[in-house]
């Protein structure tokens, strides 16, 4: 425990997957959550209903170095490929004290690839 864990407690992230740059990369497990937004647009809302299970997106405060075309495996097993990572510093009670966020979250939108070898 370090003074991070005070500051924004690594709770609430129910999901444990792994990260690799490249496939045959050495996986870095980290805990996440799957992020929905709720949308008000018509064709939004029609989309959200037909679920083809080709795209999520998680959130995780682990930081692994998430790099676009990186490799993650959730785990349910399936392999997806990071399309965008985006930082969510919303941490404002580290604010008052310090100048940058110590903890910052990341939002990763994720496209379906096939894991031919079942790599977890």
């Amino acid at each position: 425990m370090d003074a991070l864990d005070f500051l924004k407690p690594r709770i609430n992230y129910p999901f444990t997957g792994s990260y690799r740059k490249y496939k045959h990369d050495a996986p870095m497990y980290f805990d996440y959550k799957e992020q929905d937004y709720p949308s008000k647009a018509f064709g939004a809302v029609i989309n959200n209903l037909i679920t083809t299970e080709e795209r999520i997106v998680i959130r995780t405060m682990w930081d692994c170095g998430f790099e676009p075309q990186g490799f993650i495996v959730t785990q349910d097993g399936k392999m997806w490929v990071i399309e965008q990572v985006q930082d969510a510093n919303n941490n404002n009670e580290a604010m008052r004290f310090l100048r940058n966020n110590p903890t910052p979250e990341f939002i990763i939108s994720l496209i379906r690839v096939n894991n031919e070898k079942g790599v977890v």
